[in-house]
């Protein structure tokens, strides 16, 4: 039995059963302009799609400015920020593609085991990390999407003029 998936993409009006940001045309078109042919010949793109949205929304949920534009939408975009609908930005757009591409070489999100730093076999010693961060971070990702959360760069102040 073959199973459909179904790509529900996130329109702006927030759909209360989308399960993607972005349809594979958007990323179609994002990877061929960037001459990036590795996309053009995947045959689970909606998969992909859908992986690189579920990444967004678990590992920033809590941390976007704003809020939802409705309680029931299934996404956390769109968003209302200072009073403005944003919708679904062309940078999370551009995240979501990148993740994709990244969810074709293995698992976005992975269990989180000690660090290892130091562990002796024989002659062999390895030493595992007591506080580190064991997490993938997709800096470029984190760069398109800084500019809707919170406290994305604690250096930085918003000065507005009269």
């Amino acid at each position: 039995m073959e199973v459909v998936l179904a790509l529900i993409v996130e329109d702006g009006t927030g759909i209360a059963t989308a399960n993607s940001y972005i349809d594979s045309s958007y990323a179609d078109a994002y990877f061929l302009d960037r001459d990036i042919a590795e996309w053009a010949s995947l045959t689970n793109k909606d998969a992909l799609l859908i992986k690189a949205t579920d990444y967004i929304e678990t590992v920033y949920y809590g941390k976007w400015q704003g809020e939802r534009l409705t309680t029931t939408q299934a996404l956390e975009f769109p968003r209302v920020i200072d009073s403005v609908d944003v919708g679904v930005p062309d940078r999370l757009k551009k995240a979501c593609c990148e993740l994709a591409l990244k969810a074709n070489s293995g698992e976005l999100i992975t269990d989180i085991e000690q660090r290892v730093i130091k562990k002796k076999v024989a002659v062999i010693e390895t030493t595992y990390a007591e506080y580190s961060d064991q997490t993938t971070q997709y800096t470029k990702v984190y760069d398109l999407l800084s500019e809707y959360l919170l406290n994305s760069n604690s250096n930085t102040v918003k000065v507005t003029r009269s």
